[in-house]
């Protein structure tokens, strides 16, 4: 991740866009015997580089007060997680479009980039599983708890089929 950040900055200077794809996860196995990587070597991430349609606003982020700990950690308590969460995200009773421009870029960005009406069905999905707060988004629609099991178990299946034996 080191040397794909320093790979991000050096396209950046040059004018280029890149994403991480993450969902090369779900496919590390098939990954691997496509491109022939040999044992004990694991594609995590794949780099896209080129020249963006569009550039989306910058995803917001927790307050450093949120995430730095000094010395030791320190456990927030609920109500503080609540705030920086809704500080980050804004709260879900707001516009739900400004809501997602703020959660959920992609969601946006996939509605500009020609994929109509994702929006709108990411709105449903919240009507359909009552969202009312920002870990309710996160983790019923945007990482639902199935989906990563199933691909936790596919990872750890793909260290071991790459030789790996930590589990």
């Amino acid at each position: 991740m080191v040397a794909a950040q320093n790979v991000v900055i050096l396209a950046e200077n040059f004018g280029l866009g890149s994403v991480y794809i993450g969902s090369i996860q779900h496919e590390i196995d098939e990954t691997r015997k496509f491109f022939e990587i040999p044992e004990y070597v694991l594609p995590i991430m794949v780099l896209s580089i080129g020249y963006p349609k569009s550039i989306p606003q910058t995803i917001p982020k927790l307050k450093k007060e949120v995430i730095v700990h000094q010395e030791k950690y320190r456990k927030p308590q609920d109500d503080e997680v609540r705030r920086a969460f809704d500080d980050k995200y804004g709260t879900i009773d707001q516009n739900i479009e400004k809501y997602l421009e703020r959660a959920f870029v992609e969601a946006l960005e996939a509605d500009k980039l020609e994929m109509p009406r994702y929006v709108d069905r990411v709105k449903n999905e919240m009507k359909r599983f009552d969202i009312q707060n920002n870990a309710q988004f996160l983790f019923k629609v945007r990482y639902p708890t199935k989906v990563m099991v199933r691909m936790n178990q596919r990872i750890k299946q793909s260290f071991k089929n790459a030789a790996f034996e930590i589990f």
